[in-house]
């Protein structure tokens, strides 16, 4: 028989091991791939943080009737436990206002995005550290990549197609084209993959 102090040192690395999962996942929030409930909303902000300005408008425009249960999150697997983040911000006159983060379920780390020819600036004309996108996303998992076409005015016939790479947590951009609001123009094209290419 083990001496006392023994047995309670073993008891102790024993309690130890038992309660180190619950620590863990205490610690790190895993989500799910899809769209995020509602409810669950509040407790992605402590962890990624986007802008209060973007929470504001989430609360002002999707707090009315009938989109009470849209929880404005959509997660996208990039690589293992790595994820792109789509958060709403408000849904627009003609296009959707949301902001992109780059989330990390190991270390519950999040670091919001800015995209190349979606620049966004703040009041005073600063330039802001992520992209504000006005647009209509789509992600390919098997490429990693995302399309972001934005309209230029709610026709549709102008604005900016741009396609991303995933470079680690970086957006790389690897195609664009843009298509100016011009109406005297007799052969526009509607579908933004067919509009000029810009120079990289």
């Amino acid at each position: 028989m083990l001496p006392m102090k023994y047995n309670h040192r073993v008891f102790l690395f024993v309690t130890l091991l038992l309660i180190a999962p619950g620590v863990c996942a205490q610690g790190s929030m895993h989500p799910p791939i899809g769209k995020v409930p509602r409810e669950q909303r509040t407790e992605w902000l402590k962890i990624v943080k986007w802008p209060d300005d973007c929470e504001e408008a989430f609360q002002k425009t999707y707090g009315e009737r009938g989109t009470r249960d849209f929880g404005g999150l959509e997660f996208y697997r990039l690589q293992k436990q790595q994820y792109l983040v789509e958060i709403a911000c408000s849904p627009g006159a003609y296009q959707p206002g949301s902001i992109f983060a780059w989330y990390d379920s190991i270390t519950s780390s999040a670091t919001l995005l800015k995209f190349k020819g979606l620049e966004s600036q703040d009041d005073q004309g600063k330039d802001l550290p992520y992209s504000e996108v006005f647009g209509f996303a789509t992600y390919r998992p098997k490429a990693r990549t995302l399309t972001i076409f934005s309209k230029y005015r709610g026709l549709g016939d102008c604005g900016f197609n741009g396609l991303y790479r995933f470079v680690g947590k970086q957006p790389v951009l690897i195609e664009a084209r843009e298509q100016d609001c011009d109406d005297n123009h007799s052969r526009r094209h509607i579908d933004p993959r067919r509009w000029p290419k810009k120079r990289l």
